[in-house]
C-alpha cells in the first residue's frame, strides 16, 4: 500500500502539507533514515518551499495524535533534486527502529505542489542506515504520486487598447501578474471577443526586453490567441508583472460594449498543461 495526500489539489500552491502512507518491507534501524526525493521535473514537480518550514514541521501520524520528528532537507549534489530525510530516532520510533511489515504514515508540510494541471509527479523513497548506506533503493512495489486537479488562479490581468475608436486598427495591451513561476516556451491563452477583428498573421512584442526577449503568437480557429513566450531573461516568478503587445487588431465596430475575454489560461506549452487560469470577466 502507498499513497500520498495533499491539504490542496491547486496547482503551484505553497507550503502545502503531504501525508505520506506506506508499508515498510523491511526493517530500518535506529538512527537510520527515511529519505524522500522529491519530483525529477525540475520546472512542474513538487519542491520544497521554505526548507526551515519543512525542517520544523516533520510528523510521525499515530494514533494519538501527529509526533514531531527529526528531520533534514536539501538538495542533491548531481541534478539539484529536492529531498527531505526523516531520521529514525529513539525520541520518534522507539529503541528498537521500526519493523518489516509495519505500516507508517510521516506529514510533512513546506512543500510546493506541481504547477502544471493533470501531470503525474512521482516520488522515490529510499531507507538508509545511520552511516547513509542505502538499505533500500527500490519501493517498486509501492508508487508515490500526486496530480493537481484544479488551477491555481493568476493575480491579476488587465487587457486595454491602445485605441478606443470604433472600427480602428490598433494593439492591444496585456499585463500579467502571474501566481506561478514562468519559464521559457510558458503560453498565455484566451479567447478574444467574436466583436474584435483579428489579423491572418498574428504579430506580438513586449515592451518589457529585459525580461521578455523573444516572444511569437498565432491563433487557432477565429478567436483564440496564443502567446509563446519563447525567450526570457530569467525566470519570471509570481508577482512580477509584465507586459505583452498584440498588433493589428480591429476594434469592434459598435459602441456597446464587448463580449468577454474567455478561457484565460497560462499553459506550458511543452507539456500541454495549464497552470493557471484567470476566471474574473474582462471585456
Amino acid at each position: 500500500m502507498s499513497e500520498v495526500v495533499v491539504s490542496s489539489q491547486e496547482t503551484g500552491m505553497t507550503d502545502q502539507t503531504y501525508t505520506f502512507h506506506f508499508k515498510l518491507t523491511h526493517s530500518v534501524p535506529p538512527n537510520g533514515f527515511f529519505s524522500f526525493l522529491l519530483s525529477e521535473d525540475e520546472q512542474n514537480g513538487v519542491k520544497i518551499s521554505d526548507h526551515d518550514t519543512v525542517q520544523n514541521n516533520c510528523y510521525l501520524v499515530t494514533r494519538t495524535g501527529d509526533k514531531l520528528i527529526e528531520c533534514t532537507s536539501g538538495e542533491t549534489e548531481d541534478d539539484g533534486r529536492h529531498f527531505v530525510n526523516i531520521t529514525c530516532s529513539e525520541d520518534g520510533f522507539g529503541p528498537y527502529g521500526t519493523l518489516k511489515g509495519q505500516i507508517l504514515s510521516f506529514k510533512i508540510k513546506g512543500l510546493t505542489n506541481p504547477r502544471a494541471r493533470f501531470i503525474d509527479s512521482y516520488f522515490q523513497l529510499y531507507t538508509m542506515d545511520e552511516q547513509f548506506r542505502y538499505i533500500d533503493k527500490n519501493f517498486e512495489d509501492q508508487q508515490f504520486f500526486v496530480r493537481m486537479s484544479e488551477l491555481k488562479s493568476i493575480n491579476s490581468l488587465a487587457i486595454k487598447p491602445e485605441s478606443k475608436v470604433n472600427g480602428y486598427t490598433t494593439t492591444y495591451e496585456i499585463t500579467v501578474n502571474p501566481s506561478t513561476r514562468i519559464y521559457p516556451y510558458d503560453m498565455l491563452q484566451m479567447d478574444f471577443p467574436p466583436e474584435i477583428g483579428l489579423p491572418v498573421i498574428m504579430e506580438c512584442s513586449s515592451p518589457d526586453l529585459n525580461m521578455v526577449r523573444e516572444i511569437n503568437c498565432f491563433k487557432s480557429g477565429t478567436s483564440t490567441v496564443h502567446i509563446l513566450l519563447v525567450d526570457i531573461s530569467d525566470d519570471i516568478f509570481p508577482g512580477t508583472v509584465f507586459k505583452l503587445y498584440v498588433h493589428n487588431l480591429i476594434n469592434s465596430r459598435s459602441t456597446r460594449p464587448t463580449s468577454a475575454f474567455e478561457n484565460i489560461v497560462i499553459r506550458d506549452s511543452l507539456r500541454d498543461r495549464e497552470m493557471a487560469g484567470y476566471s474574473k470577466s474582462i471585456q
